[in-house]
Order: C-alpha cells, then sequence, then structure tokens
C-alpha cells in the first residue's frame, strides 16, 4: 500500500480534502451506530478513530510528524464527542473543522527548493459544487462512455437499492431513448436511408451558444464519403455530414446516413430530402434562442471517387475525368494526365455541358445556388497524404526504382523515424512508425512525414535530386497550410507544384502522372477560395466517422442504432451543454508549481496555453518561436510582478538546411546550436510552437502548422 504523505508537506486544499474525506467516514460510521441504538459509544468510536488515524499519518516517527499527529488526533476525538452532545450537528462540526485548518497546515514555503517540481492541485474533488445534479451527472457519464444498456441497468437497481431512489429502473428512460425509429427511415435501393434532420443538427449544435455567432448566416461544410463497418461483408455507411464554420464548433454532425451493401443506386433518392431541408433553411432559415439564422453551404469535402458520385462525372479513372481542367488523359496501365496547361473548367461550362464527355447525369446539387467546380475543393488529406506522399515512399521501397537505396538504408530511414516518436509534442495524436508498418500508416502519419520529418531524415538517404524534388512539395504544402503564406506566396506554391508534376515524369516516369499526381497543380486555387489547407480538408469528419462507427453495438439495425444514440445524445439537459467563452484573454496559465525561481519570478506553472497551442517548460513542448524570430527553449513559466513571463535559453546559432527550394529560414526552419545563458522574455512574445528534432547529432527546429 502506498504512503501517504504527512500533513507537513501537504498544502491547505489538500489538507481540507483529507479531513473532507475523514469527516465523510465518520458521519457515516456515527449514522450507522444512531439507526442501531441511540446510546452512542463514544469510546469504542474513538477508538475507531485513533485507529484509522494510525493507518493514515504514522508514517514517519520524527517528533514533529507526531506532535501534528497527535494535535489531530485530539482535534478527531473532541470532534467525536461533539457528535454525541450535539446528535450530530453537521453544521457544528463543519465550523470545527474550518477552525482546525490553520492549527494543522504548515507555511506554504516549507519544504519549497529550487529543486521541487511539485504540481499543486488545482481541483478539489472532495467539495461538491452546491447546483451538483447527480441524475444529470449520471446521463453525462452513460453518454460519454457509451454504456450498455443492459450494463446500466444493474448499475441502476444498484443505485436505487443504494437511496437513489430518484433515479428510474431502466436506461431507456434516464437517457430518454425514442420508442421507435422506424418513421425517419425511408427505403434507398439497395439499402435504407435515415434523414436525421440538418435543423435538429445544428440547434443541438447551437443550443446556448448563439453567442459565438456573429450575424445571422450559418456557413457549414459538407462531407459525404462510405464508412465500412464490417470485415466480413460489404456493408458500410454513407453518412452525410456537416460543420459549422466558426472556432466554436469543432466536431462534425450528422444529417442523413444511407446503409446498404452497395452505395446507393439513385442519388436523388439519397440527397433529395438534405436538398429540400436545406433550401428551406436557406430561404426561410430556423429559431434557435430567440435569435433566426440562415444556412448557406461554404464547400462539400470529398475524395475523388465521392466526389465523382455526387457531381455525376466520371471517375479518376476516365479519360475526361479531371474536374477542374478540361484535359483528355492517356491510357498507360493506367490513366494519366500529361499536360499542366489544359482550359480550365468553370460553373457556367458544367452546368451547360460543354465537356459532354465529362458528366455521367445531373446532379441534385446542380439544382442549389452554389459552384459546382470551386465549392467542390480538392482535399489534401486523400489528395496529397494518403495520394501523392504514400505514392513516393512505395516507389522508395522498391529498389527497381531508386538501385541507390539498399535495404540498410531504408534500415536506418525506419530506425530514425521511430527514434524521432521521442521528440515529437503534444499536437501529434500518432508518433512516428518504422517503414516495415508502412501499409497501417494513416493519413497523419503520412502529413507528419511530408511537413515534419522528410526534409530532415530524408537528405542522408536520397540521391540529390530526390530529394531536391520532395523538399519542393514539402515546401509548397507548407505554404499552403500556413494561415498567413498561403495568400502571400500562393503564386509561388502554384510555381513550385507545376515543377514538382513535370519533374515527377522524368524521376519516376510517365506511368506515375496518375489523376493525384496531376490535381496537385489545381490545388493552391482552393486556398485562395477558402483559406489553408487544413481549413476544408477531411481530417475532422474522418476522426468523427470512427466516432459514429463505435454508436454501432450490433450488425442488426444500424439506422436504427444510430438514431437512438444521436437523439440520447440530444435529449441531454440544456444545463449540461458546453458553453464556450469567446473573451478569454491569452496567454493562460495552468498546472501550478511549487518552486524557487531565480530574476525575482514567482508563482511557476507547468504550462501556458494560447489559442491555437500549448507549451510546457518539458521537452518536447518548451520550443517556441518569438515574434522577432528567436528561437527558444523554455526552462520555466513563472510571472515577473503581474506580467506572465518564461526564462529560458536562446539558440544562438540558426543555419538554413540543404537542398530546399528556397531559403529555409523564409520558413522558419533551421539547424540549430548553441545555447545562450537563461534570459527572461514576455509570454506574449511567443508566436509559434517548434518541432525540435535531433538526427545525427544535429538538431532542427521547425514551426508546426497544425494543431
Amino acid at each position: 500500500m502506498p504512503k501517504r504523505k504527512r500533513y507537513g508537506d501537504l498544502s491547505k486544499r489538500q489538507v481540507y480534502r483529507r479531513l473532507a474525506e475523514q469527516r465523510q467516514k465518520d458521519m457515516i460510521l456515527v449514522d450507522s451506530s444512531s439507526s442501531i441504538d441511540n446510546d452512542i459509544n463514544v469510546r469504542g468510536l474513538t477508538a475507531n478513530v485513533e485507529h484509522e488515524i494510525h493507518e493514515d499519518i504514522f508514517i514517519s516517527t520524527t517528533e514533529a510528524e507526531c506532535r501534528e499527529a497527535e494535535n489531530y488526533r485530539q482535534f478527531r476525538i473532541n470532534t467525536a464527542n461533539t457528535y454525541q452532545e450535539n446528535l450530530i450537528d453537521i453544521q457544528n462540526i463543519e465550523t470545527a473543522v474550518e477552525n482546525c485548518i490553520a492549527q494543522i497546515i504548515v507555511p506554504e514555503d516549507i519544504g519549497c527548493n529550487s529543486d521541487s517540481d511539485e504540481e499543486i492541485q488545482e481541483n478539489d474533488p472532495a467539495i461538491i459544487p452546491e447546483t451538483f445534479d447527480f441524475k444529470q451527472e449520471l446521463t453525462s457519464f452513460a453518454l460519454d462512455t457509451q454504456i450498455k444498456h443492459a450494463h446500466l441497468n444493474r448499475l441502476l437497481k444498484l443505485l436505487r437499492k443504494a437511496g437513489h431512489e430518484n433515479l428510474p429502473e431502466d436506461a431507456r428512460t434516464l437517457l430518454k431513448t425514442p420508442r421507435t425509429s422506424s418513421c425517419q427511415i425511408t427505403q434507398c435501393p439497395p439499402g435504407e436511408y435515415l434523414h436525421y434532420g440538418l435543423q435538429t443538427a445544428l440547434e443541438e449544435h447551437l443550443r446556448e451558444k448563439t453567442f459565438c455567432i456573429a450575424g445571422t448566416e450559418i456557413k457549414i461544410d459538407l462531407n459525404i464519403d462510405g464508412l465500412p463497418i464490417a470485415k466480413s461483408s460489404g456493408a458500410s455507411l454513407w453518412p452525410i455530414l456537416g460543420k459549422i464554420i466558426h472556432d466554436s464548433f469543432k466536431t462534425p454532425f450528422v444529417i442523413g446516413v444511407y446503409y446498404g451493401v452497395q452505395k446507393p443506386h439513385s442519388l436523388d433518392d439519397y440527397l433529395t430530402p438534405f436538398i429540400n431541408e436545406y433550401k428551406r433553411l436557406n430561404n426561410e432559415g430556423f429559431v434557435v434562442d430567440s435569435k433566426r439564422f440562415i444556412v448557406t453551404i461554404r464547400c462539400i469535402i470529398c475524395d475523388s471517387p465521392a466526389r465523382s458520385f455526387v457531381k455525376c462525372t466520371k471517375q479518376f479513372n476516365g479519360y475526361f475525368s479531371c474536374g477542374f481542367c478540361i484535359e483528355k488523359g492517356d491510357f498507360m496501365n493506367r490513366m494519366v494526365f500529361l499536360s499542366e496547361s489544359a482550359p480550365l473548367r468553370t460553373n457556367e461550362s458544367f452546368r451547360n455541358r460543354t465537356n459532354e464527355e465529362h458528366h455521367t447525369g445531373t446532379s441534385p446539387f446542380e439544382s442549389l445556388l452554389i459552384d459546382m467546380i470551386t465549392q467542390f475543393p480538392l482535399d489534401y488529406m486523400h489528395l496529397v497524404c494518403l495520394g501523392v506522399m504514400k505514392t513516393l515512399l512505395t516507389i522508395w521501397l522498391d529498389r527497381r526504382k531508386i538501385p541507390t537505396l539498399s535495404a540498410e538504408t531504408v534500415h536506418k530511414l525506419s530506425d530514425a523515424l521511430i527514434t524521432c516518436a521521442q521528440w515529437m509534442p503534444k499536437e501529434f495524436n500518432r508518433k512516428p512508425r518504422g517503414l516495415q508498418e508502412l501499409h497501417r500508416w494513416k493519413a497523419t502519419e503520412f502529413r507528419t512525414f511530408l511537413l515534419y520529418l522528410g526534409p530532415i531524415l530524408l537528405q542522408p538517404i536520397l540521391p540529390k535530386k530526390y530529394i531536391i524534388h520532395f523538399n519542393v512539395l514539402s515546401c509548397a504544402m507548407r505554404i499552403l497550410c500556413d494561415p498567413r503564406d498561403c495568400y502571400v506566396n500562393n503564386n509561388y506554391a502554384k510555381e513550385l507544384l507545376v515543377y514538382f508534376v513535370q519533374q515527377f515524369k522524368i524521376l519516376y516516369g510517365e506511368q506515375y502522372v496518375t489523376s493525384n499526381v496531376h490535381n496537385l497543380i489545381h490545388l493552391n486555387e482552393a486556398v485562395k477560395t477558402f483559406g489553408p489547407l487544413d481549413g476544408f480538408s477531411a481530417f475532422d469528419f474522418k476522426n468523427y466517422m470512427q466516432i459514429l462507427k463505435h454508436l454501432l453495438r450490433k450488425h442488426a439495425n444500424p439506422l436504427q442504432q444510430i438514431h437512438r444514440r444521436l437523439s440520447e445524445k440530444n435529449g441531454q439537459d440544456k444545463s449540461m451543454q458546453m458553453i464556450e467563452t469567446t473573451n478569454i484573454k491569452y496567454p493562460l496559465v495552468k498546472r501550478p508549481l511549487r518552486s524557487k525561481l531565480p530574476m525575482d519570478c514567482h508563482s511557476e506553472h507547468r504550462v501556458l496555453q494560447f489559442k491555437t497551442f500549448e507549451v510546457s517548460n518539458k521537452r518536447p513542448d518548451n520550443c517556441c518561436l518569438l515574434t522577432d524570430g528567436t528561437i527558444i527553449f523554455i526552462n520555466h513559466i513563472a510571472f515577473r510582478g503581474n506580467v506572465i513571463i518564461v526564462i529560458g535559453c536562446e539558440f544562438l546559432n540558426k543555419e538554413d538546411i540543404q537542398n530546399y527550394p528556397c531559403s529555409s529560414s523564409k520558413m522558419h526552419i533551421y539547424k540549430i546550436k548553441n545555447l545562450s545563458p537563461p534570459q527572461i522574455w514576455p509570454a506574449e512574445q511567443i508566436s509559434r510552437k517548434l518541432l525540435l528534432v535531433t538526427f545525427e547529432e544535429t538538431q532542427y527546429a521547425i514551426p508546426l502548422l497544425h494543431h
């Protein structure tokens, strides 16, 4: 059994919590005794109290600790007697506890030295808020953990036996599960379609958050894609997902879901319920919290097959399949596109069927006032990460394509990737894996390699012409992912991508210039309209699809299950909704520490939170770029007076990395060395967080682009 801290090492909050815990035990003990016999044996209660104190306090036998324990023991005996004398007057007991705290706690500076790094507890779980609603909290717990109804029913029975008779006996009553879902489901051959509702989903998201929306227009992005739900069959879901374009609304929502062993045969049957509802909300609007909103579509985000499906155009392997230019493909065991200067498609030419070979039918989206070209942008998650980047790595690992890459060299690159896992900040949900698991890599891992690790790790691996060619793609993608550079240097990124496609034919052969490689030349146009690539990518939707998949608890009736789970979530009390504050002033400090600091600084904290990222005083989250271009290594986060400051060291020597298409310093990518003595900077000077990678005894600093 782990030892508990002595009282001299506890903060005031921790001492209060321990006293509250013991007070709760005493109350239970006295209540149980009084229910059996009104004549309480105070001596027996005192003996029990002394025994519990022995286990909790007498860990060390120093004189000071014994004195503290004796004082507390005497207080406990007096409190136990007070229970009898005052017929368990709880209010008097709480007053006694408050008065006793000052006698038990040692001053906060005792035990604190410059080497101490003890974290102070910010929350007090022993203090229950006055507004605590056990039933609501249990409902929230059940929904968050997705506990099965059978298990929740057993829990409810136990809680009712324990005295919570206000709880229902059945999980369906607690969660407000709808009695039927059949009325929401229609036939959509060869499967079924559930229309949950755009207005229903928006009302759920906007409830008590309408103050976040300036004006009366709500812009949304849509996503349509297939989601396999079983390995043993071809059954899949085709959800229609939406997302509000606002910093306060990051999570997508379900508008409708199709289920079948194949995708819908009729696009009209699949999309018409959504199209009709959208037209109504776009023309008439709807009211939430006494505020009327109208809904507009910003863009529809799909991968290439799904985009062709919903637009009713040729698939990516067709001769006129490019959705952005009128180029006829060439067949070289696969469809390739070798021109970079074909005429561009427009919304007018699309609707007028100027290039009839491009179309397979009429899309329901054509009935809406949207641009059929620009509002169906390329998704760089599928196009670049799972497309071009995966193709490059696959080619490199085939020694028939690049004979100079030996098995030993590939093994060296794989080991370097695994080593880099320890340097990845918290923003990277997936750590790098070796190349032997390339077939299991996810889109985020390909993105990490393309934007961060590739330009560093490939330097001693690839021949020079190949590393330069790869860095052209990496540089262009970093520009298009950067919130500022994507506008300022958009044309330069276009030039880089055209050069990359042209050289791709020479280095790897024309047979590899597929639709993914060709479409790189169109990527910058979408950025001009919608901003940086991560702002209109499928990453958020792909993550939500896994949440949607986990709503299913058995293979039968998947649409009914989804409707019930979504209805349960929407049925929560409004007071349980999370309200986001838009007036927070950043940066914020979090997780206070006990320590003594130099340079007249005080109140150290572990974490410094900005609007889009967090830094800390520990690797790998403590490297930052300041507004003046200085790169620092944070050792302490604290206050100087009332100003939040960071104490750290500056990297004195910064050099450009090799084989980059431009000076890497323009992208704030450096080879760095030599730290300065400790210095102080105001926290507000921190502009970006950096990834600090050590490779072959050299350190590299790379700014983070996604948060």
